[in-house]
């Protein structure tokens, strides 16, 4: 009988402990946004230059144009120079039953900082689903450059590169990278610019971190043009650094476990 009741309590302890992860996965965790700091110092620019980096919102899919507000808040208490999007604006354009795009466009135009630049690439999400017309349409009302295997002088002797998607588009960057400057590549998919030659810093998304970041489990879930890159800083063999964002939405499952929403600010110094 004491065993039993042994079992029982064994039991009843693990499903309160279930219920109590997937209760922090979906009310908790995702609308904990971090903020992580990469510094690269000895760069070829030629004053210090701050990016702040943010994407796969994922609208739709449990975020909303004032979650997506409170974010944009965080971002201009950084202050930085330039602002980069790095793709997957809505999860699932074609379903969406939202009417928030105007929304989305005002909190995008970041007001309060005039005089920040601001550049986007596709997603995956943003070329699939039926979303690219309104991708564009957003992004510009916004203000973003739209870069497409394009590149942008951005000052400061800083390259900007941005790729088309991987999975649904032809990157091709030839010509864009700029010798004697530092070169700053966008590339919504991270395993794609493994090989990009001459690239000093590559800012990409689309992995989530793991979005749901358990032993064995994450590695089976990562998306196709994640698998090499995950999260965090790498550094190629070239001496380049490729740096995977974690994102601010969720696709799929409304679930976020052990790799909380990001924001990126990159500090660059000569």
């Amino acid at each position: 009988m004491k065993v039993f009741k042994g079992i029982l309590l064994a039991l009843a302890l693990l499903a309160a402990a279930c219920a109590a992860v997937l209760i922090y996965a979906g009310r908790i965790e995702p609308y904990r946004v971090k903020i992580e700091r990469l510094e690269i110092s000895g760069a070829a620019v030629s004053a210090p230059m701050r990016v702040a980096a943010f994407g796969d919102t994922h609208v739709g899919n449990g975020l909303t144009a004032e979650d997506i507000r409170r974010a944009a808040e965080k971002i201009e208490a950084l202050q930085p120079d330039i602002l980069v999007f790095l793709g997957d604006l809505f999860d699932d354009y074609q379903s969406y039953n939202g009417d928030e795009e105007e929304e989305l466009a005002r909190v995008l135009a970041f007001e309060s900082l005039p005089n920040m630049q601001k550049y986007a690439v596709y997603g995956n999400h943003d070329l699939g689903g039926g979303a690219k017309r309104m991708y564009e349409q957003i992004m510009a009302d916004a203000g973003f450059e739209l870069l497409v295997n394009g590149r942008a002088d951005a000052g400061k002797n800083v390259n900007i590169i941005g790729a088309d998607d991987w999975i649904f588009g032809t990157p091709d960057i030839s010509g864009c990278v700029r010798e004697g400057m530092f070169n700053l590549l966008l590339a919504h998919e991270p395993d794609w610019g493994a090989n990009a030659q001459g690239v000093q810093l590559q800012l990409s998304g689309h992995s989530h971190g793991g979005q749901i970041s358990l032993p064995l489990l994450t590695r089976k879930i990562l998306p196709f043009g994640a698998h090499t890159y995950v999260r965090g800083s790498y550094e190629k063999e070239d001496g380049g650094i490729i740096y995977v964002n974690r994102g601010l939405g969720m696709s799929k499952l409304r679930l976020r476990f052990a790799s909380a929403p990001e924001i990126t600010l990159v500090e660059i110094t000569p």
